[in-house]
């Protein structure tokens, strides 16, 4: 029943781990109110002596931060000794409301347990000593003895302040148990809210990688030739210009090659469409591998491919012209009639011997392509 009416009381079982300076405090208040109320009876007293030695070991063990022994020791060795005083002074002293109450007030650094504790007891301390005064069962050094309503009066003000201090540690606990409830379930939301959006985040990261994937997909499939993987006429357009702008700064020359295969109309109609598309593609790897880092070798339409060749003079021009033109006649193509092999023909122009713009080049080296043709095929043709 005793248990029952403490959990009643004592509904948040709620006591702090760590309380060590607390607890030096409330010796130090033990202490203290010992040695100024009651001096001689205090050293007068042998057993005060074995409390003392009692309260100096707890001192050790809360200093040393070992907490389970003062919890449960401290009270009681603080309710023994404070009983020994009021024995010894009586009831009628005026000083017994202020030990009980400072014990009371000291109490509530221990945790609120040990506030039921004091409270309970020391008012059951003062109705059994004062009941004993009253009947003369106890000698103390007042010769008037103390009325049975002061004694009441004393034990239930004691109880009425020890469960008003209760009340108050109860209602303040609560507010603390909520507080933390709501600041438990506030992180609780942040975190969710956090990983939500973090899960939003990484998914508008592979989102957005995608579109760039997309985007550059899309961008090499704009300047790309599908059928060979050259670059196509719209690449072109853009780079030449930018090519004729930087050998302009740099002085440098720059040369335009103009390649067309020859008779491809009769590879189609001899072998088919698929073989003609076997020879644009054995013929653009043939580009592809015998130029220059930066070069730009582009199918310009049809069976025609043009290469634009930074930094290439004339003569240098010429010699890659008649390697690339040998280079295709000696790949041997299967067709559906057997193997057999494709020839071109290239005319070419140079910057800023034969023109200066990028329309210019490109008609000239078409020009000089026409002449190749009309010379017999397979040859190479510079702009005179």
């Amino acid at each position: 029943m005793f248990r029952q009416f403490l959990r009643q009381l004592d509904r948040t079982e709620n006591e702090h781990q760590n309380q060590r300076a607390l607890h030096l405090a409330f010796l130090s208040i033990t202490l203290f109110i010992y040695l100024v109320t009651s001096p001689r009876e205090v050293l007068g007293d042998p057993l005060f002596f074995g409390f003392l030695i009692l309260l100096f070991i707890l001192f050790y063990y809360t200093w040393r931060g070992r907490l389970m022994p003062v919890r449960l020791v401290l009270p009681a060795a603080g309710f023994l000794i404070t009983t020994r005083f009021v024995v010894i002074g009586g009831v009628y002293d005026e000083a017994v409301g202020g030990y009980y109450f400072l014990l009371a007030v000291a109490g509530l650094m221990l945790g609120q347990r040990a506030l039921l504790f004091y409270g309970v007891t020391s008012a059951l301390a003062v109705l059994v000593i004062g009941i004993a005064q009253v009947n003369g069962l106890i000698d103390t050094h007042f010769a008037v003895n103390p009325t049975l309503l002061s004694v009441l009066t004393t034990a239930l003000f004691l109880l009425a302040t020890t469960f008003a201090l209760n009340y108050l540690v109860v209602r303040l606990n609560r507010a603390l148990h909520q507080a933390r409830r709501d600041e438990a379930e506030l992180e609780r939301r942040v975190e969710e809210r956090t990983s939500e959006l973090d899960f939003a985040n990484q998914q508008l990261a592979e989102q957005l990688d995608r579109i760039n994937s997309l985007q550059a997909r899309l961008r090499e499939e704009a300047i790309r030739d599908p059928l060979t993987g050259l670059f196509n006429r719209r690449y072109l357009d853009e780079m030449l210009p930018i090519e004729l702008a930087r050998s302009q700064r740099a002085r440098l020359p720059l040369t335009v090659l103009m390649l067309d295969l020859d008779h491809f109309k009769r590879v189609n109609d001899t072998h088919g469409h698929p073989v003609g598309d076997l020879v644009l593609q054995a013929v653009a790897d043939a580009l592809k591998k015998n130029v220059r880092a930066g070069d730009i070798v582009c199918r310009y339409g049809g069976e025609e491919f043009l290469l634009v060749l930074p930094g290439m003079r004339n003569g240098d021009a010429r010699n890659r012209a008649e390697v690339l033109r040998e280079l295709i006649h000696e790949q041997t193509i299967h067709g559906t009639e057997g193997p057999f092999q494709v020839t071109a023909s290239i005319g070419a122009s140079v910057y800023p011997e034969h023109a200066l713009t990028a329309d210019e080049l490109i008609s000239l080296a078409d020009q000089a392509l026409y002449r190749a043709k009309q010379n017999g095929r397979d040859l190479v043709e510079f702009v005179v």
